[in-house]
């Protein structure tokens, strides 16, 4: 696909209502992809073909290394994570379209995306 969403289903970091997101997107014609079951070849080829993607923050979003300056990336995280490391990638790549949300936290360390607040992530970005 050339937007899509980057899904953890066997991640303990995973977000508290990956259902809801996956069906959200899914409902925007997005694909949904787990990049954990991808070859090595075949995340590069998904990322150098992506017109946008969302996922949550950490190895997945560093695929944008791959990407075209041209790509829009929606970045979600947790509200202790801090991460330097997808925002250089993305300065050194070029890729301006670029909205990071980070949603509360629970003591599992799950966070529930609100979808309201994901609309206007991907409307800041004009992908809505």
């Amino acid at each position: 696909p050339k937007r899509f969403f980057i899904t953890r289903r066997n991640n303990a970091r995973n977000t508290g209502n990956n259902p809801e997101l996956e069906a959200f997107f899914t409902g925007l014609g997005w694909g949904v992809v787990d990049v954990a079951e991808l070859t090595f070849a075949q995340e590069i080829q998904l990322f150098a073909q992506a017109d946008a993607f969302c996922g949550l923050m950490g190895s997945g979003l560093t695929n944008a290394v791959f990407c075209r300056p041209d790509c829009a990336v929606i970045a979600i995280m947790h509200d202790y994570w801090t991460d330097s490391v997808t925002e250089w990638i993305l300065k050194v790549v070029g890729i301006t379209r670029y909205n990071l949300q980070a949603y509360p936290t629970n003591k599992c360390r799950h966070l529930h995306v609100d979808l309201d607040q994901l609309k206007r992530q991907l409307q800041s970005v004009g992908l809505l």
